[in-house]
């Protein structure tokens, strides 16, 4: 009977065990998110601003895309627009400079950097873009060399460039 109770109360334990581990996880993913929002939102939005509908049209779609990005299949010009007024509002006019000081890029380049702006996955980026992971990493190899970023570290590296822009 002794050995019974204790086989019982070993399951029930394994099985907690196993629940505190799935809701560990699911507290450690929201956290990442919390601090992706804190990161975006940092010194923006403030409560002295005025915020216009164009504003929240943008920071809604981007949410959307956080949510899930394969909901996404191809963005019109008006939710490409919206990302990049999006990512001007949270990032120092991140898209306008960026155009101004490398206007010869092509479109898909700057869709890009926005992205890895907003801090997307390489994944999500793949993804939202239509391509594959790889064809990312390739791109960003292609863009580095090509804006003569003087990185050592490679693709995080060049993440890192585009994120203090």
């Amino acid at each position: 009977m002794y050995v019974q109770s204790e086989c019982k109360l070993a399951a029930v334990t394994s099985r907690l065990e196993k629940e505190l581990s799935e809701e560990m996880k699911i507290i450690n993913e929201l956290e990442t998110e919390v601090n992706r929002y804190r990161t975006i939102f940092n010194k923006q939005f403030c409560a002295d601003s005025a915020v216009s509908l164009k504003d929240v049209e943008s920071f809604n779609f981007y949410v959307s895309l956080l949510r899930n990005p394969a909901s996404a299949n191809r963005f019109s010009m008006d939710e490409w627009d919206n990302l990049f007024h999006f990512t001007d509002i949270v990032s120092n006019d991140f898209c306008t400079r960026f155009l101004e000081a490398y206007s010869y890029l092509k479109w898909k380049d700057i869709r890009l950097c926005c992205l890895i702006r907003l801090r997307f996955s390489t994944n999500d980026v793949a993804i939202l873009l239509g391509i594959k992971e790889e064809s990312v990493i390739k791109n960003k190899n292609r863009l580095k060399k090509q804006l003569e970023v003087d990185i050592k570290h490679s693709f995080e590296g060049f993440d890192e460039y585009i994120n203090q822009f």
